[in-house]
């Protein structure tokens, strides 16, 4: 039997008492579920910065609730993680943040970002050039298309920047405080035999890592 750390077993209960009490459609719940028994994969550097994120959203809450996910192109790392990151904090109860996305201009979604959407256990469906986004039932649905930073949609400032780009990729945010958190661009994979399994583990790092960064949130705000 393998031995499990103390640590680990108390980030489980942890992620257990933050549990929401709106559920998930059954798939995208046992999904985010999963998640939270992964946290300890994390990278130590990328915890750390999830940690800043978290403590930064946290501390700047009462004055902007809103959170933008930038870079070059709002194509497929902008979408996920805003996405993801709705959706746990969704997933603990965290109703007042709001997170955006976008890039230099608007361009198309990659189909990728949807299909991982489904296979996680989202409901999505199209509207033209627009997705909408469904975790349940009960709880608003999102909709989801590529835009530029200064969109009408998006918030001009009084926010926190994420940016997600990597390696030579450069994308200026104007927030309050704004943080790096590259993904690895998969552009160069895109109709190679790789695609399909890169795009789902690109799905799968961000899924976990915004669910961490929502428990630090939760974790933050029990403090108080």
């Amino acid at each position: 039997m393998k031995k499990v750390s103390i640590t680990f077993i108390l980030m489980l209960l942890i992620g257990a008492g933050f549990a929401q009490d709106i559920r998930f459609y059954k798939k995208l719940n046992a999904f985010c579920e999963k998640r939270l028994s992964e946290f300890e994969g994390i990278d130590k550097g990328r915890i750390l910065i999830l940690d800043s994120i978290a403590q930064s959203i946290s501390a700047h809450r009462s004055l902007s609730n809103k959170v933008m996910v930038g870079c070059e192109t709002n194509t497929r790392r902008t979408q996920l993680t805003s996405i993801w990151l709705q959706t746990a904090l969704n997933y603990y109860g965290i109703y007042d943040v709001f997170v955006f996305s976008g890039g230099n201009a608007a361009q198309q979604v990659n189909m990728n970002v949807f299909e991982q959407l489904k296979k996680s256990g989202f409901v999505v469906e199209y509207l033209e050039d627009k997705a909408v986004v469904s975790l349940s039932k009960n709880l608003s649905t999102y909709m989801y298309y590529s835009k530029g930073l200064h969109d009408a949609m998006n918030p001009k400032d009084n926010y926190i920047g994420i940016n997600v780009c990597s390696g030579k990729e450069y994308f200026k945010l104007n927030g309050i405080e704004n943080f790096n958190l590259p993904f690895e661009n998969l552009k160069f994979y895109d109709k190679t035999p790789s695609e399909k399994y890169v795009n789902t583990q690109l799905n799968l790092q961000i899924s976990k890592e915004m669910m961490y960064l929502a428990h630090k949130i939760k974790q933050l705000a029990n403090v108080k």
